[in-house]
């Protein structure tokens, strides 16, 4: 599977689910990915205490449950596993059932720092249950992973 390929749906799906708790202050709010083409109304992500849900036309789905957070002033050391609902989305949408069960043992290691008005990733890692368990992304992950979550906050 292509996780590129899987990371960019993700940005561009949509259910609903109601607003939590955040992660922190420095990460509170809607944050929009800076090379993202659409806005803040269009595809936008919020970072909540145990869940990363994206916005996409005032709808909304889960996209990452956050399994473990450390967070430091500024910074937070997440797990991010794909989310069951949005593994399913995924799967409809590439027409790929196998997706629904195999997205889900998968998780992204990654530290998110705040620079100014920006998050900014850094260290990210693959993490897949069986024998491959903790990894490097691949060049397309990697691309993809620093596309998402190099994000900007969008107007309050």
């Amino acid at each position: 599977m292509h996780m590129r390929a899987v990371f960019a749906m993700l940005l561009f799906i949509g259910a609903c689910s109601p607003a939590g708790e955040p992660l922190s202050r420095d990460f509170a709010g809607w944050w929009r990915p800076e090379a993202g083409k659409l806005g803040c109304e269009r595809a936008a992500m919020r970072f909540e205490r145990n869940q990363v849900h994206v916005r996409r036309d005032a709808r909304f789905v889960t996209v990452f449950e956050i399994t473990e957070a450390k967070l430091a002033p500024g910074e937070a050391r997440l797990t991010l596993r794909i989310a069951d609902e949005a593994a399913l989305l995924a799967a409809i949408d590439q027409g790929r059932p196998a997706m629904a069960t195999e997205l889900p043992k998968r998780a992204i290691v990654l530290t998110l720092r705040r620079a100014g008005d920006r998050l900014v990733p850094n260290n990210a890692l693959i993490q897949e249950s069986g024998p491959r368990g903790l990894r490097a992304p691949g060049r397309g992950e990697a691309r993809a992973i620093t596309q998402i979550f190099t994000m900007t906050p969008c107007p309050v």
